[in-house]
């Protein structure tokens, strides 16, 4: 019941159809399965307003989608063959599970460019007995991310960027054997592409030099050139009753003559319908199907985005996803590397402390073997600190007298009679020598002492003709060497 209501519920959808100077756009209204086309135009685009400049590209487009009354949101993003890189070969039967790899290592050795600068995604037969057939497709990152960004500007939602012409529908074959063809046709280029059964195989961009004024039923010789050489590298039928299926896709110019010469001028004999036709056979609601080839990719996009089925190539949401595992693997593994290096520390933590525990027990051994020692130190510090308190509080003049003691010899020659002494340490003494050269030589030990400054002698002289002493007297500032 789930499913059914899913798949009933209505439905809007644009396709866009990108080409170098224009984009195509068909907006579909899906109701209970069935198609209806609402409205198609082309928006050209502008020096202004191109893939260049993605703001200005969303802003023109959003108000040239308001002004057409487009309403659809979601969009499917169609890219034409000249922008794809495209390689096909046919690999060994394996496990889808082993598809993305081998695709993977496919474009890396095919495609010169940067993988990081590609955007990548395969698709592949469903043969399961036999090889299957390989095909990936790639554009430019560097493309792709503007165009995105340019619609997202202009308020629509991207559900699938994918190629525009391998969308278009082909008619069933029931034989295995017999190749779909298909040539969309533009002003001046075409997109050939080759189906087998139901499996996508190629698609390929030629250009060709349409002649201004020619006939509408003429078919270009450079296309009829091109188309000859591509068929010639495909292998010829054995049985040549069966014959491919060529579909045409063409702009509203191209009649039945066209066709008819195209078949006289091809190699190969096939048979040729019309496009328009293959894409009236999807679920279209009465009187509101597809009337026009020019808007017939931009609306087979539509209707693959209206189908539950995904994309068969889908760049947006691409099944080749390396970036990502290499990025969750590389989360592992940096995790992984965390995850040791915790552990490493905890074991190396838990080892630091043991070796911390065992040091500290041998040092609290050491200490209890000490304590007397420690003791006695203590007492002594104590005694010390006593000490010092009361030597901070010695008077200066103790160390005045020391200084003037040290200065007199020890020789009994010279002696103080008195000693007079300032507050602000500026003395003078006084006292008598048996000779003068004793009092010269304290004068030059008060003067050579660096606690004292301005050394000078007062006086000089006899003490009495009876007598051989001299009396002296020095004034001094004692300093403390400051």
């Amino acid at each position: 019941m789930r499913k059914i209501s899913i798949l009933t519920r209505t439905r809007r959808i644009l396709g866009i159809a990108l080409e170098d100077d224009q984009i195509l756009l068909s907006e579909l209204h899906c109701i209970a399965l069935r198609y209806r086309i609402i409205r198609t135009e082309t928006f050209s685009l502008s020096p202004e307003a191109n893939f260049t400049e993605p703001a200005r590209l969303g802003t023109a487009l959003h108000e040239f989608l308001q002004e057409h009354h487009f309403w659809a949101k979601e969009v499917v993003v169609g890219l034409p063959a000249k922008w794809l890189l495209v390689k096909e070969n046919e690999v060994p039967c394996v496990q889808t599970e082993s598809l993305p790899q081998i695709a993977r290592l496919m474009a890396e050795r095919e495609f010169s460019l940067d993988m990081n600068d590609l955007v990548l995604d395969y698709t592949s037969s469903d043969n399961s007995n036999s090889n299957r057939y390989l095909v990936v497709m790639a554009t430019l990152r560097s493309r792709m991310n503007p165009i995105i960004a340019a619609l997202r500007a202009a308020g629509l939602k991207v559900i699938s960027v994918t190629a525009s012409s391998p969308a278009l529908p082909f008619p069933e074959t029931k034989s295995p054997t017999v190749s779909n063809y298909g040539l969309y046709l533009r002003p001046n280029y075409a997109e050939f592409l080759v189906r087998n059964g139901k499996d996508f195989h190629s698609v390929k961009h030629i250009s060709f030099h349409q002649v201004d004024g020619q006939d509408s039923g003429k078919v270009p010789a450079s296309l009829v050139q091109q188309l000859n050489n591509i068929f010639s590298t495909w292998p010829v039928k054995s049985d040549p009753d069966q014959k491919d299926t060529l579909v045409v896709w063409g702009v509203e110019e191209r009649t039945e003559e066209f066709r008819e010469t195209l078949q006289q001028h091809l190699q190969r004999s096939f048979n040729i319908s019309r496009g328009l036709e293959v894409l009236k056979r999807e679920n279209w609601e009465e009187q509101n199907g597809p009337e026009s080839e020019q808007y017939a990719v931009s609306t087979a996009l539509a209707v693959m985005g209206l189908r539950s089925k995904p994309a068969f190539i889908d760049f947006l949401n691409s099944k080749i996803c390396f970036e990502e595992k290499t990025s969750r693997k590389k989360t592992i593994m940096w995790s992984l590397g965390a995850a040791a290096a915790l552990l490493v520390a905890v074991f190396f933590l838990i080892g630091s402390w043991h070796q911390d525990k065992q040091e500290i027990l041998t040092l609290t051994n050491t200490l209890e073997e000490m304590k007397e020692e420690i003791d006695a130190v203590e007492s002594l510090a104590q005694k010390v600190t006593s000490a010092q308190g009361w030597y901070s509080g010695r008077p200066k003049i103790l160390d005045c007298l020391r200084e003037l003691t040290l200065s007199f010899p020890e020789a009994g020659t010279i002696w103080v009679t008195s000693l007079a002494l300032r507050e602000d340490m500026r003395g003078i003494i006084t006292g008598k020598s048996l000779d003068e050269t004793s009092v010269l030589e304290v004068i030059d030990e008060l003067k050579a002492n660096h606690v004292f400054s301005n050394v000078q002698m007062l006086y000089l002289r006899d003490t009495g003709r009876s007598s051989q002493e001299v009396a002296f007297a020095i004034d001094f500032i004692y300093t403390n060497g400051k």
